[in-house]
């Protein structure tokens, strides 16, 4: 989830809260630095740079960005998963549903039909081939007005149609696609705190002092790999990866799910994980470099529709480090969260309702940066620092911008303040005088900056 709903046992827990903000915050330099180095964006703002699948090089900053990569999207789809353990545990399936789809669905569309527009001005439109040079003077005649219909056809079309001109907002698709599956197994999981399911996540988390954390659950992550990775390349959500963020996005829920367990677990980990981490960096960058060309091939996947071969030492090689690379530095982040960040801050609240506005504006931003920047012969190390700072100040404008109404903050995902009952453990609208889930006459009572609570009148 992209907004806060983190509280287990009525005691909060910060440091989800501060990973949610710090690793979406690395979204902004991160795709600024990609428009720099590699020409993912296309030759609008670097034809020179290598494609991400066409090896990018072995450049320190190419590959400081493939290693970071790695490891970034798991972490935040784990936190998504423990967001929905969190929220579960207030709220019915049915209910569930209805908030995903208005806090994914709407931003979603809206930053498709709205936001995305710049997207498509500056990078489809400045690349047209000069064979259709007449479509650009069509456009020309009434560029705004031919831009507005074109658009909002594509962007509705491709919600189901075309998932790659979501551009980044397929985690939104991806995330209530991940709800609306799982959310049976959620309601059945909800119902019963000491179920199968339940029982059967504590054991495997604390199997071996920490063994099973560690080894057993990122087996399924290596098997996706194995099975799926070879016919189904993997970007942006789609292909195996689909499929490799749920197992994340479900190692969350089941962390939550587990409470005492998973935070005794990862406490003991810091050091081990974080050395496995850094040993598995070493080799996944080593080997990667060592594959040459073939590197992204295989470990982007789809390399089996071209190749007349599944698997060989070398894919199936990739696709272990792959996976574990991947799970050891979530293990490390979210240990080293646990024991440094798990503490209140005045500024907590505000960081956590500008995240979901920053992450669905920062792309238009960084474009319009590389855009204006890109022929005036600055170093790219000043290009990065001018275009990130221009992009976290221009989030931040739109942010205290749209928050201040209703019907924008609904179009950003800011998520309206709210009370929990302590009666039935209920989310509660901050206005409402009752319960809507037990009918008790409420109260507020401030508990602290992130949350409150309520009580049942005597």
């Amino acid at each position: 989830m992209l907004n806060s709903d983190i509280e287990i046992s009525n005691i909060r827990r910060y440091d989800i809260d501060w990973l949610r903000i710090i690793l979406f915050g690395l979204l902004i330099p991160f795709h600024v630095a990609v428009g720099l180095v590699w020409n993912t964006y296309g030759n609008t703002f670097n034809a020179d740079g290598g494609s991400v699948n066409n090896n990018p090089g072995v450049v320190t900053s190419s590959l400081f960005l493939l290693w970071m990569h790695q490891w970034r999207l798991p972490a935040l789809f784990m936190i998504s998963g423990m967001g929905t353990a969190f929220a579960f545990r207030r709220r019915t399936v049915e209910t569930f549903i209805k908030e995903r789809a208005n806090r994914l669905l709407i931003p979603l569309l809206f930053g498709m039909l709205v936001v995305n527009m710049i997207f498509w001005w500056l990078v489809v439109y400045d690349n047209l081939p000069n064979d259709t040079q007449d479509s650009r003077d069509l456009f020309n005649n009434n560029p705004v007005l031919w831009g507005l219909i074109v658009w909002a056809i594509i962007a509705f079309i491709s919600i189901i149609a075309f998932p790659d001109v979501n551009l980044h907002l397929w985690f939104l698709v991806n995330l209530f696609v991940y709800s609306l599956i799982l959310a049976p197994l959620f309601g059945r999981v909800n119902k019963s705190s000491t179920g199968f399911l339940v029982r059967f996540t504590k054991r495997i988390i604390g199997f071996g002092n920490g063994f099973g954390f560690l080894f057993i659950l990122p087996i399924p992550l290596i098997l996706i790999e194995l099975i799926l990775k070879p016919n189904f390349i993997g970007y942006t959500g789609h292909g195996y990866e689909f499929w490799w963020y749920l197992i994340f996005f479900l190692i969350g829920y089941g962390s939550i799910i587990a409470k005492d367990e998973y935070y005794q677990v990862i406490r003991r980990l810091k050091y081990i994980a974080t050395g496995l981490a850094i040993i598995f960096s070493v080799i996944f960058l080593k080997f990667y470099e060592s594959l040459g060309e073939k590197g992204d091939y295989y470990v982007n996947g789809g390399w089996a529709n071209k190749e007349e071969f599944f698997h060989n030492a070398d894919t199936i090689l990739i696709s272990v480090i792959h996976s574990l690379h991947a799970w050891f530095w979530c293990v490390a982040i979210f240990s080293w969260g646990a024991q440094l960040l798990n503490r209140p801050s005045s500024n907590l609240t505000y960081l956590n309702q500008a995240v979901y506005p920053f992450y669905i504006v920062h792309m238009s931003f960084v474009f319009l940066g590389l855009f204006i920047i890109r022929d005036l012969g600055i170093p790219d190390f000043l290009i990065f620092i001018i275009v990130t700072i221009f992009t976290f100040l221009g989030c931040w404008g739109v942010f205290e911008l749209v928050k201040r109404k209703k019907w924008t903050r609904s179009f950003f995902g800011i998520k309206e303040s709210s009370t929990i009952c302590s009666s039935c453990n209920f989310s509660v609208r901050e206005n409402n005088k009752f319960c809507t889930s037990c009918g008790s006459v409420v109260q507020k009572t401030i508990n602290n900056d992130s949350f409150t609570r309520i009580s049942k009148l005597n």
